[in-house]
Order: C-alpha cells, then structure tokens, then sequence
C-alpha cells in the first residue's frame, strides 16, 4: 500500500536515492533532509542545468554522478557544515 503521505517529488526521490538519511549524523526525519552540494557550487550547478525541480531531474538521470556531487544532510549538520 503507498503511503500517501509521503512526498512524490523529484527532491524527495534523489533524498531516497541518496541514502536518505544523513550522511554524517543518520538522522533518517525527512522534513529535516536537505540535498548538500558537496563542492559547495549549487549557484553555479542551478544555472546549468535549471533552478527549481529541474537540477532534482537531472541528478535523477544522471545517477552516477549525483553520488559523486551531493549528498543528504540534515538541517543541522549542512548548517555546520
């Protein structure tokens, strides 16, 4: 049965995708889930390849390469960061 209330969007996929728990604390709250730029170049990443759900759609057909460039971190630890 599908958990309807469970978010269907292209950001919470890659989240899912990703892991979906923190890298570096494991907290598994999604509301608490963001996608981190490990390079720090998300300005640059959302000009090429679009703001929005757009960049989420990309990362989620090129797989390979979101594993190389993102990751989830919690609010917490990607404000540390």
């Amino acid at each position: 049965m599908i958990d309807l209330n469970l978010p269907t969007t292209n950001h919470y996929k890659l989240i899912m995708e990703l892991g979906g728990k923190c890298r570096i604390c494991l907290s598994d709250k999604f509301e608490d889930i963001e996608i981190d730029h490990i390079y720090n170049d998300g300005a640059e990443e959302r000009a090429k390849y679009g703001g929005g759900d757009k960049i989420w759609t990309f990362y989620l057909s090129n797989i390979e390469l979101a594993f190389r460039r993102l990751q989830p971190l919690c609010k917490r630890c990607h404000d540390t960061k």
